[in-house]
């Protein structure tokens, strides 16, 4: 069976993309679902944090026994800020890891919309103030069950 792929935006994620939030608090939300998938998901970071952390450093902020779930970050497209940017950079790490993006089982978790193709069937979006939830829990938890 062919792993699925999740790309992980941190703002507005996995804590609310405010100045006084704690960085990743909901990150625990994540990992209760998240981590009974260990064998069959790879997550891909897709924050525009990589521009300032490398992946080892970015792994640290998740728990030991998820670390090896996070296989790598998404290139950085200078055009990743404009429109469609990060579906952009998810392409080209599709395609430089040898995956067909329409045959790979994969979704992004973002609080912006417009870093997206409209209407794309694989963006699970995030309110920017308050982050993951209930509902962005179901919607992950049925896509890693599917």
């Amino acid at each position: 069976m062919s792993k699925k792929y999740l790309f992980l935006d941190f703002d507005g994620v996995l804590h609310p993309y405010e100045w006084d939030a704690t960085h990743f608090e909901l990150l625990p939300l994540l990992y209760e679902v998240v981590i009974k998938h260990k064998d069959s998901l790879n997550i891909v970071i897709s924050s525009s944090w990589k521009l300032s952390q490398s992946l080892e450093v970015l792994k640290q902020y998740f728990p030991e026994d998820m670390r090896d779930m996070i296989v790598a970050v998404t290139p950085d497209l200078l055009e990743c800020r404009a429109n469609e940017g990060r579906y952009k950079e998810i392409e080209l790490f599709m395609k430089e890891s040898n995956l067909d993006i329409s045959n790979t089982k994969w979704i992004a978790i973002d609080d912006e919309a417009r870093l997206y193709p409209e209407n794309c069937l694989n963006l699970i979006k995030t309110s920017r103030y308050e982050g993951i939830n209930k509902n962005s829990l179901i919607k992950i938890k049925e896509f890693l069950e599917s």
